[in-house]
């Protein structure tokens, strides 16, 4: 039974996650020079560094008492190595690790560039959010907690990149750069806004399923429930118009990937509910996968020759 100390731990490890997820996407600096990537990564390295100190505070009390590692709603614990990403995500660590001890400019590797931080340092910060949160969200509250402040963040994001459109330009800051033609938010890139947004889209559409099927085949489904799905579909629309203006070829190409990946998962788990059918077939994922690389290729060529993109492979 965690006590008081492993408690506070796990409150602040979550609150450290959760802000990651709201405040950085949000957050950005007008009285800075650099306004957005490195002021960003700055809250977001504080917050890895207040997750880790309290996994190594709760660690170091559940080991002075004794305890074993704790099992999720009784079940035995799973190993590190049979945690999805777990290993991916090391490696990663370990290819950070070797490529900055061999760099040319170690220093720099490390620390990152004085344009974007995005060194070493900062790829470790993310990792640790990673594994923080791999360690502590365990229940399902959690997991809606986590959807929802994604969903919700995302919402004013996208609603300023749509002020920033020409025509509209409600946007009072005067930026160095254009922002009526191709929307950049709170991110100071409309390739960063929209590869932001199309992360969140998914969330969004999984839960508007949720919400209309609780509110067409739940013969308890109330007025709540239809207002839920209405403004999720709001946000939905919100998200989808932000990463259109951002007129951004890859992230489109990347909504489409993601999309079929979605749908290719749900239809899967939807056949392997069926009562008498059985797992998928080797052949039928090929067969899936070869559908699906061929509609992507067939997008990609659609959208390259509807902007008429020459010199394109």
């Amino acid at each position: 039974m965690p006590n008081q100390v492993q408690k506070l731990c796990d409150a602040l490890m979550e609150a450290a996650w959760l802000a990651a997820l709201v405040v950085v996407p949000l957050y950005f600096n007008v009285f800075s020079q650099r306004v957005f990537e490195p002021d960003k990564i700055a809250l977001l390295r504080s917050l890895a560094l207040v997750a880790l100190v309290a996994w190594v505070v709760k660690q170091i009390d559940r080991f002075g008492q004794g305890e074993e590692a704790p099992a999720a709603s009784g079940e035995a614990a799973i190993p590190l190595w049979r945690r999805p990403l777990a290993l991916p995500v090391l490696a990663l660590a370990a290819v950070y690790l070797i490529s900055t001890v061999l760099s040319v400019t170690p220093r720099q590797s490390f620390w990152g560039s004085y344009q974007r931080l995005q060194g070493t340092f900062t790829m470790f910060s993310y990792i640790i959010l990673f594994f923080v949160t791999l360690d502590t969200l365990r229940t399902s509250a959690q997991w809606r907690r986590l959807q929802y402040a994604i969903l919700l963040t995302s919402v004013p994001i996208a609603l300023y990149g749509i002020f920033q459109l020409e025509g509209i330009q409600l946007d009072p800051l005067p930026w160095g750069g254009d922002t009526s033609q191709r929307v950049a938010g709170n991110m100071g890139n409309a390739i960063f806004l929209a590869a932001y947004l199309i992360m969140a889209l998914p969330l969004t559409v999984e839960r508007l399923i949720s919400a209309g099927q609780k509110m067409l085949l739940d013969a308890q489904g109330s007025t709540a429930d239809a207002l839920t799905a209405g403004v999720l579909l709001f946000v939905l629309l919100l998200q989808a118009a932000a990463i259109f203006f951002t007129q951004s070829r890859g992230p489109w190409l990347g909504l489409a990937a993601g999309g079929y990946i979605f749908l290719l998962l749900g239809l899967t788990s939807l056949r392997q509910q069926a009562p008498r059918q059985g797992p998928l077939l080797p052949a039928e994922y090929g067969l899936g996968a070869g559908m699906g690389v061929a509609g992507l290729a067939l997008l990609g060529l659609g959208i390259l020759a509807l902007l008429r993109i020459e010199g394109l492979g």
